[in-house]
């Protein structure tokens, strides 16, 4: 929940949401609600979209289509983001807890194979596995087998292809997301509610600020527009067991590669026992 505040126009990236009081005091009668792409933000036209999405809401009780209703005049804003998280401020204080540990995430876009565009985390370009990497996880924590329980980037996983760091410990832990690409991206944290440290248009983070960031009731988000060559500072509490993606929320950038994951609570995890439903998936 955030303190109200009034706006105009809504910007909703992918995969955000919000929660939204309208003022209803025009004349009784029916009127569109307009939800419009941002199509400037395409890489190209599509002609048969058509990106002005409507609902309609009625005064009446009526199914008729509006007479008086239409767009307001002024231009939509053709920047790709999200609502400034600057603007939002949480209805409960909430401190942000100290960082025990960081790590640096950078993404960006290149041509592969057959001249595809494919995403990149740290050199890594994320494909599904054919065993998913929580049964690969669940089952080598409890046969002890030791390269599932070392803090940072893992090595155990197979194929090449999964980016996942351990977080073995309950750990209060910083991301910094820094995105190389010419475009904005929505990231999405499973699992998990981040607090917003600090963000910027910016291509570098200023590593001399890190120790004086504002930790007084930051904005707390899943899913955060990081702007084109810029970056974002995330902390969230590594106490949900489990693996957690951490991925753009665009369907065919995930599918290019652009997701990772964070392992967290071993000391949980190792007593799990995958139901037979579950592995039977695996063998068909």
């Amino acid at each position: 929940m955030v303190q109200p505040i009034d706006v105009h126009r809504l910007q909703i990236a992918v995969a955000q949401r919000y929660s939204v009081v309208l003022d209803a005091n025009q004349s009784a009668t029916n009127y569109w609600i307009r939800s419009q792409m941002d199509t400037f933000c395409f890489a190209t036209d599509n002609p048969v979209l058509d990106p002005d999405v409507r609902a309609l809401l009625t005064y009446t009780n009526s199914t008729e289509g509006p007479t008086l209703s239409s767009d307001w005049s002024d231009p939509t804003d053709d920047m790709c983001e999200d609502l400034n998280p600057a603007l939002l401020v949480p209805s409960v204080v909430e401190e942000a807890p100290p960082a025990q540990t960081l790590y640096s995430i950078q993404f960006s876009f290149e041509i592969g194979d057959y001249a595809l565009d494919r995403a990149y985390v740290n050199g890594t370009s994320w494909a599904p596995a054919d065993v998913p990497t929580l049964n690969q996880a669940v089952e080598g924590l409890k046969a002890n087998n030791s390269t599932f329980d070392v803090s940072g980037v893992s090595s155990a996983y197979t194929p090449s292809d999964q980016y996942v760091i351990d977080i073995p410990r309950n750990q209060v832990v910083d991301v910094l997301i820094i995105n190389f690409d010419d475009g904005s991206h929505p990231f999405h944290l499973h699992g998990h509610r981040f607090w917003v440290m600090a963000m910027s248009d910016q291509q570098y983070f200023d590593w001399s600020s890190y120790g004086s960031i504002n930790t007084t009731n930051p904005i707390r988000r899943d899913t955060l527009t990081i702007d084109a060559n810029g970056w974002a500072l995330i902390r969230f509490k590594s106490d949900n067991p489990g693996l957690w993606a951490l991925h753009c929320h665009i369907a065919w950038h995930v599918e290019a590669g652009l997701l990772m994951q964070f392992q967290a609570r071993n000391d949980i995890m190792k007593d799990w026992t995958l139901p037979e439903s579950v592995t039977d998936l695996c063998n068909v």
